[in-house]
């Protein structure tokens, strides 16, 4: 088992780790005076020292790193690791002053990293509120720092004297009817609003490309490209200013520009997608679950088949003709601009609309 530690300002987390698996964590308050001695017996409470093969420090109070050597020698009895200078976390460190970065922001880029892919975004609320941003090639590239919302509500009720303390939930507005609801909704609202404009101003105005994403992802930018590689799962993006490519898409797809072209290399689920700008080319592989829909009207629209998918085809130009390289049962009446029908018996829709171009359906 290896014991990771986790020392921020306020509050000390542990969790136990066996193999790759996360098991039981505490949580702490965090006491810059508190000893190794009084930590053994605090944490011989939570488990047994004896199944203990290692233990993994990030601590970003020095004061305590000597207290926890002395925890893994005299208590543990196991190799203690220290996230700091000089140790390889698998992460390339881009930044001015690599000895600056704190632990903490170290783990955040390596975490999300392993977890979600890269690029990443990673937000932190704690004694500070840290936005820390790994780089389409998988480094730590920096971020920002920005007062917490535990200390900036500390520091408020400080300086007046008629605000009293407020839970932290979402009010039933925005506009607070009371005080109480006031702070609230400046408190929820007001930090929401700090993350979305931070990240809006690092991810606006240029390309986004993504090796692999395993959870699922909103990507948005108002002036460039959108690649990704591998979406194991559910996926948005977005752009006024560019092009979308996606390689492979497991799960289920949004994809929305006012500015390119829209390109799915291998679609596992239903598709969502829509361009002002330009033409739209899919493959879909596997049988989807839901009914998709694709439109543009600055170009035309092509869709591979694999052959064993079934759908219900609702196909409809205003600009050019509809051909299918696949057999199609046809319903209705057709004409050279729309075609409606079922392939391999029907299943869910797929809604193709162009104002700008051919639509075309092949293997």
């Amino acid at each position: 088992m290896l014991l990771a530690v986790d020392v921020g300002n306020t509050q000390t987390v542990f969790g136990l780790y066996d193999g790759d698996e996360l098991g039981d964590r505490w949580r702490i308050a965090t006491e810059a005076q508190r000893t190794g001695d009084e930590l053994g017996p605090l944490l011989g409470d939570f488990f047994d020292f004896e199944t203990l093969e290692g233990i993994c420090l990030s601590s970003t109070v020095p004061r305590l790193i000597p207290e926890y050597e002395h925890l893994a020698e005299r208590w543990a009895k196991v190799p203690l690791l220290v996230i700091g200078p000089g140790v390889k976390t698998g992460i390339p460190i881009e930044y001015d002053s690599p000895r600056e970065v704190g632990p903490d922001r170290i783990m955040n880029a390596v975490a999300a990293k392993e977890r979600y892919g890269a690029p990443a975004i990673v937000v932190d609320f704690g004694t500070s509120t840290n936005f820390d941003v790994v780089s389409p090639e998988g480094a730590y590239v920096g971020g920002v720092l920005a007062p917490g919302v535990e200390i900036s509500m500390d520091a408020l009720f400080a300086r007046a004297a008629r605000l009293v303390k407020v839970d932290y939930v979402v009010p039933p507005q925005v506009i607070g009817k009371s005080t109480a609801t006031a702070l609230q909704s400046g408190l929820v609202y007001g930090f929401a609003g700090q993350v979305d404009g931070i990240v809006d101003a690092y991810t606006s105005g240029g390309d986004i490309s993504m090796t692999s994403s395993r959870a699922p992802a909103t990507l948005s930018t108002s002036g460039g490209d959108i690649k990704v590689g591998d979406a194991a799962g559910s996926l948005t993006a977005k752009t006024s200013g560019g092009s979308i490519d996606i390689h492979h898409a497991a799960a289920d797809l949004k994809a929305h520009t006012s500015g390119g072209s829209i390109e799915i290399g291998d679609a596992g689920g239903a598709i969502d997608a829509s361009t002002s700008g330009g033409s739209i080319k899919a493959r879909v592989s596997r049988q989807p679950h839901a009914d998709s829909r694709l439109s543009t009207s600055g170009g035309g629209i092509t869709i591979h088949v694999a052959p064993n998918v079934a759908l219900d085809i609702d196909a409809h130009t205003s600009g050019g003709d509809v051909a299918s390289d696949v057999p199609v049962t046809i319903q209705g009446k057709q004409d050279d601009s729309s075609l409606n029908g079922k392939l391999n018996g029907g299943g869910p829709k797929l809604v193709l609309r162009s104002s700008g171009g051919d639509i075309r359906l092949a293997h």
